[in-house]
C-alpha cells in the first residue's frame, strides 16, 4: 500500500508553523516532526498527537534533520513509500 510521509524540522517553532503543520498534517498519512530547539515545544506534542515528535535539543540543520529519520531503523521505507521534506 501507497503512503506519504512528511518529514518537518522546527526550530523555535511559531503560531506560523503550527498552521503549516496542521494544513499539511490532513494531507498526508504520517508526519514526522523534528524538533532542533533547545526545548521541547509541548504545544506541538498536545496540538498533534497523532504526529511524531522527536526532540534532538539542539540546532542539527535541515539535513542532519533529515538523515537522522531517514537513516533510523525503526521506519520501514520501501518503494511504495513517498517521503515529502
Amino acid at each position: 500500500m501507497e503512503k506519504v510521509v512528511a518529514i518537518i524540522p522546527v526550530y523555535y517553532p511559531k503560531t506560523e508553523h503550527l498552521l503549516n503543520i496542521k494544513k499539511i498534517f490532513k494531507q498526508v498519512d504520517k508526519l514526522i516532526i523534528c524538533d532542533n530547539s533547545p526545548n521541547i515545544c509541548y504545544e506541538i506534542i498536545n496540538k498533534f498527537p497523532e504526529a511524531e515528535y522527536l526532540f534532538f535539543g539542539k540546532n542539527l540543520g535541515l539535513s542532519a534533520a533529515f538523515n537522522i529519520v531517514l537513516k533510523n531503523p525503526k521506519y520501514q521505507w520501501d518503494d511504495n513509500t513517498y517521503i515529502i521534506f
